[in-house]
């Protein structure tokens, strides 16, 4: 038994499976128009996915890439790039093939199918400004779905040649040189920084060249600083987890013992990501931390707390003010926000993080050995500049700490009832919002 569900712009085939371990598990698929999630319903319902696709030269090219996508695809691509070939054909090669045929196809079908992608308005991203046209990745991306679905075409002895063989791919275009760092830049970046997490963050980054969803992923259970390590200069990390932001179609079909903890969305809850903390693939990462971030992170530790107004369960290195993890997209904004008040424009966190391990050109040593043996002074947590609400959370956080020994916990049932009821279904909190906004 499977359901369908609208949600926003897409919909959403919901079922049962049960996995390796004969456990029962909800799972998700998301689908960009209704007819395709029916598509997929009926496949779960009835027939199966092994089916032979039901393609004849009066199908739709449209109708061919959908099955093309569910048949094929799903088993060959990542769960990923079935949401992203999803999307280039519901958004772009939609709009062109329009109602023709596979009986249609002629040999200069894929020059006209290009040329009409090249001229097409672009769709932008939230919260991105769109382009004029269609981005040119987008349109490598039409071109190598409609290349190799049609090879099937082929095979099937549907069309004679496949006429996108005869048509170049579209070439990737040069992007514009990013400003580079140099120990200057650096330096006045760290003075800059007066978010403690923002700081923090980028020591880490700068002494040992993690990534920001490994530096995310990080506990205090990873990070080896005793006094032995310190005097030695032989402090280290151990990176074995991951902070990331997944979709959940693909988090359905990873392997449940290697996610440590799935995320509530907070807020807007009605989004197709969540953010996951899970074991990597492949084997720990063990890196070395430089003696002056070593003594920073031992200062964090012990005044963690005191920029905190919420539990930390997973012992993260770094946390937004409510204890929950913070993310790219959190560290992100803090990163940009810094430079600009830094005027340190168009210098890419990415590149931050390759000119830390590249060589130094007067010592032989990389840039990061070089910036940290030559600091004069140690490393100290910069004055945060913290906002009144937050200023409030922290304050009432210390007066609640002192009179709940003194005032008896109060239960309320029905509440944490009804609170439970809302976070369990999202439409009944859409239904509980605009009933308030039209009483307003």
């Amino acid at each position: 038994m499977a359901i369908i569900t609208k949600r926003r712009k897409a919909y959403s085939v919901i079922y049962h499976k049960v996995d390796e371990n004969g456990i029962t598990k909800q799972i998700w698929e998301t689908y960009y128009d209704y007819s395709s999630a029916l598509i997929r319903k009926r496949e779960i319902e009835n027939e199966g996915t092994h089916i032979k696709m039901n393609i004849k030269p009066n199908t739709t090219i449209l109708n061919f890439l959908v099955q093309y996508a569910a048949k094929i695809g799903r088993n060959q691509w990542s769960s990923s790039r079935y949401e992203s070939n999803m999307g280039v054909i519901n958004n772009y090669i939609s709009q062109v093939v329009g109602n023709k045929k596979i009986k249609d196809i002629k040999p200069n079908f894929a020059i006209k199918t290009m040329n009409q992608l090249e001229k097409m308005p672009a769709i932008g991203k939230r919260n991105q400004r769109k382009t004029e046209y269609i981005p040119n990745s987008m349109l490598r991306a039409c071109y190598a779905l409609l290349k190799s679905s049609f090879d099937y075409l082929v095979a099937e002895q549907l069309i004679e040649s496949n006429p996108f063989y005869e048509q170049d791919s579209p070439k990737s275009c040069k992007r514009k040189p990013y400003k580079d760092w140099n120990l200057e830049f650096v330096q006045h970046l760290f003075e800059s920084v007066d978010d403690v997490r923002l700081f923090i963050f980028l020591h880490i980054m700068f002494s040992t060249g993690l990534d920001i969803r490994e530096i995310g992923g990080l506990s205090w259970h990873d990070i080896h600083i005793s006094d032995e390590l310190i005097a030695l200069d032989q402090c280290y990390l151990c990176s074995d987890k991951i902070l990331d932001r997944l979709n959940k179609n693909t988090v359905q079909i990873m392997n449940s013992k290697k996610i440590i903890k799935q995320f509530e969305c907070a807020g807007f809850t009605q989004t197709n990501t969540s953010l996951i903390l899970f074991y990597k693939d492949v084997p720990p990462k063990t890196v070395h931390i430089h003696k002056q971030v070593a003594l920073l992170l031992r200062i964090w530790k012990e005044r963690q707390k005191e920029f905190m107004i919420g539990k930390n369960p997973y012992a993260l290195l770094i946390t937004l003010i409510n204890g929950k993890p913070c993310d790219d997209r959190n560290m992100t904004k803090l990163y940009h926000k810094a430079c600009v008040e830094a005027n340190l424009k168009k210098l890419t966190l990415a590149k931050f993080k390759s000119f830390s391990k590249k060589e130094n050109q007067n010592q032989g040593i990389s840039n990061a050995d070089y910036f940290y043996t030559t600091l004069e002074h140690e490393l100290s947590l910069p004055k945060p500049r913290v906002s009144t609400a937050h200023a409030v959370q922290l304050h009432q956080k210390k007066f609640n700490s002192k009179i709940q020994t003194v005032l008896p916990q109060q239960k309320n049932e029905d509440m944490n009832l009804l609170l439970q009821q809302i976070k369990d279904n999202p439409e009944l909190k859409m239904k509980l919002i605009a009933k308030l906004k039209a009483e307003l």
